[in-house]
């Protein structure tokens, strides 16, 4: 397994339902993902963090961060939904659990109750998407949106969190969370981020920081963070490299972003996680 490879893939709105798949590496891919394991506890990789996942709980993220499936219980099936980002916006979620997925958080909530329910949901939304009959794209999207609105509520995000976020112009916000997703590793300005939204750079870095709480170089570094404790915590690669290959342009740098966010070096992490 290469552990260091991140494959970038494409699934649009859609419903997965079948055995595991093993991947051999670690993927990504822009939309969002919502399901569960027909088995537990299975334990998932998002950038850095590994979560267990019970078998009656239900998780949310984004899976613009690399993920890995790690363990899992024999012949497991899986349940998945995905979601493009710029419907996953539109529905106007509350601000403070979108911030939390956009920020690279694995939301998790107990589904027991509501597991048979969420098993007959699924294959029906599968089912209407392979019909390929817009008249029931409405109705499909509906009933995922009910479900994850639920889940917010039962995930209980504090909701004190960010909660002066406002994505007043959606379309803008898309554009620029999945360009910064994919070039993240680059040595990219704000100027590069603003022409491939179709904006004045100053518009941007204002806009951004009053709608997501944070200036769009604080959440590059957030990135870039996750992707150096992924390659921390799965590769025997030196920091040094780790560092070039997240996207810090020095060591000093590196070094400084890492014990602000972590509260640790980059070594110690490597030991203690």
């Amino acid at each position: 397994m290469d552990k260091n490879l991140v494959q970038n893939m494409f699934f649009g709105y859609g419903c997965v339902i079948g055995a595991i798949k093993k991947w051999n590496s670690f993927h990504r891919h822009d939309e969002i993902q919502f399901g569960f394991y027909e088995k537990g506890p299975v334990e998932y990789q998002l950038g850095g963090q590994v979560y267990r996942i019970r078998q009656n709980e239900c998780v949310l993220f984004w899976s613009a961060i690399p993920h890995l499936l790690v363990t899992s219980p024999p012949d497991n099936i899986r349940y998945w939904v995905t979601i493009p980002l710029n419907i996953f916006i539109g529905w106007g979620l509350p601000e403070a659990f979108t911030h939390e997925i956009l920020n690279g958080k694995m939301l998790k909530s107990d589904h027991t109750k509501l597991r048979d329910l969420d098993i007959l949901s699924l294959r029906t939304w599968k089912e209407d998407f392979c019909n390929g009959d817009e008249n029931y794209r409405d109705i499909i999207s509906l009933g995922i949106e009910s479900r994850i609105r639920r889940f917010g509520i039962e995930s209980k995000v504090d909701k004190e969190i960010n909660s002066s976020i406002k994505f007043e112009n959606r379309s803008l916000f898309v554009k620029v969370y999945e360009y910064i997703s994919k070039k993240f590793h680059d040595d990219i300005s704000i100027a590069d981020i603003a022409e491939n939204a179709g904006v004045h750079p100053n518009y941007l870095m204002t806009v951004f920081k009053k709608s997501c709480g944070q200036s769009i170089g604080q959440y590059i570094a957030m990135l870039r963070i996750y992707e150096a404790q992924r390659l921390l915590t799965t590769t025997d690669m030196k920091i040094i490299d780790i560092a070039m290959e997240s996207g810090f342009g020095s060591l000093s740098n590196f070094y400084n972003c890492f014990n602000k966010y972590c509260g640790k070096s980059p070594k110690k992490y490597r030991i203690n996680g």
